[in-house]
């Protein structure tokens, strides 16, 4: 009698969750109705793979290969079905970020056996504006960020089936999931460092150098044969020649990341990213007091707590010595997927805050986990209340530079309300703008527009 009731509460939480993130993302997906930031690149390329060199893709061949090619060929897929319009070139970034949702209550209704706290992890990523803006757009990010989300609860549901032998679907599938991630930006490697001894510590004492090797094989071996199969058709040599190409290819993207230098008005430094120092601006246009722009800026709400909660989890399970708890995977994925950034980008331009973006589902994981620990007590419970609230406050406030709704100039000025950006001009990356400035490489401060 009570297991009906349990498993109807599961579904329909997951259906909440689902339905609320894909018709946010979902409404109005086609504005603006143009190419924005890097979609440049990115749409322009899928187009490029449907339709051949043509005039309509504005271009003859791909221009973004120093990125590797799975994420392209699920917006390749979006043009095919819904043609080169901007909502065919943003499906599928609307369908992963979406799906990215419903796995991230998945994987949190395995880690805490509440559909309660999956729903609060998942209802919070629903609203990050971070991931709302890049599942509206034909970026790469959002590809990684679900396939590193899906491997974590293939992890999970590995551990939890009590697999010890070779042949384990679960891992085998979270193999693919990291696969599929790298294949979609090489940044979905990242979260390797963080599975790879979470399997070891989760294998009883006596077989874990076992787990490792059988760990190795399905998180090192099969995503790399799962990367190489991604470039299948893709590069112009015959099949004695691939194995050159394919290593030439990955040569030169390894020079291109190592040598990337100079400056964007964008960029930031890793350690501003939680403390969301500097959006960036994908979209703005002006009207004389008509505005509208789509901005990726962070929640600082969820964030911050989210933090506290990585923190909190890392503490408490190195102090049990033990992973057997849900804050070992959320303190490992997390800090995996960003501590990271720290070195790699070290003396490197164009760096910028969507990166964070794989963190970002861990962050909501984190603040579950901080809010579960406070609600014990009742004030504890208030004060989870008050965030979550303030949190959705915050979504629906700036919405509108989420979505490029037009604002007056007074309303847009409420929202970009950090403007320690340099010098003072009348004129910003996209035109004038009155009584605004522009941003010096890098900004000296806080710095929204």
């Amino acid at each position: 009698m009570t297991r009906a009731p349990a498993v109807r509460g599961t579904l329909l939480g997951l259906l909440a969750v689902i339905l609320l993130a894909g018709g946010l993302r979902g409404y109005a997906l086609s504005s603006p109705g143009s190419i924005v930031w890097d979609e440049y690149y990115y749409a322009r390329d899928a187009c490029v793979e449907v339709k051949g060199p043509s005039p309509v893709c504005e271009r003859a061949r791909e221009q973004s290969n120093v990125h590797p090619p799975f994420g392209k060929e699920l917006i390749a897929l979006g043009i095919r079905l819904f043609g080169y319009t901007p909502f065919g070139w943003r499906i599928a970034a609307w369908a992963a970020g979406t799906l990215t949702v419903g796995v991230l209550y998945l994987l949190a209704l395995r880690l805490f056996r509440s559909a309660g706290w999956a729903t609060l992890a998942a209802g919070l990523l629903a609203i990050d504006p971070l991931h709302f803006v890049q599942s509206r757009l034909a970026m790469l990010d959002v590809f990684v960020t679900l396939f590193v989300v899906a491997a974590a609860l293939f992890a999970v549901l590995d551990r939890d089936r009590g697999g010890d032998g070779v042949m384990r679907p679960w891992l085998a599938l979270c193999g693919i999931s990291v696969g599929l991630a790298i294949a979609s930006k090489w940044s979905g490697a990242l979260i390797v460092p963080a599975l790879l001894p979470l399997f070891v510590a989760w294998a009883a004492p006596g077989r874990r150098v076992r787990a490792a090797l059988t760990a190795g094989v399905w998180l090192l071996a099969v995503p790399a044969a799962v990367y190489t199969a991604t470039y299948a058709g893709r590069l112009d040599a015959g099949l004695a020649g691939w194995p050159h190409a394919f290593a030439r290819r990955q040569l030169h993207m390894l020079r291109f990341h190592s040598d990337l230098s100079g400056d964007s008005q964008y960029q930031s430094r890793p350690w501003e990213w939680l403390a969301i120092r500097r959006p960036v601006a994908y979209y703005f246009s002006a009207d004389g007091d008509r505005y509208r722009e789509v901005i990726a800026i962070g929640a600082p709400f969820v964030w911050w707590t989210g933090a506290i909660g990585v923190l909190s989890a890392a503490w408490t399970s190195l102090r049990a010595r033990s992973a057997a708890g849900p804050e070992a995977l959320v303190a490992m994925c997390a800090c995996a997927t960003y501590l990271p950034w720290l070195v790699l980008a070290s003396g490197r331009g164009f760096v910028f805050l969507n990166y964070l973006l794989p963190t970002v589902p861990f962050l909501c994981l984190g603040a579950a986990v901080l809010a579960r620990r406070l609600s014990s007590a009742l004030p504890g419970r208030a004060l989870v209340s008050v965030v979550t609230a303030a949190a959705v406050a915050w979504f629906a406030f700036y919405y509108p530079v989420l979505t490029a709704r037009p604002l007056s100039g007074s309303q847009w000025q409420q929202r970009i309300f950090l403007r320690d950006c340099g010098r003072a001009v009348t004129q910003t990356p996209y035109g004038p703008v009155p009584a605004l400035g522009v941003v010096v490489l890098p900004p000296g401060g806080w710095c929204w527009v």
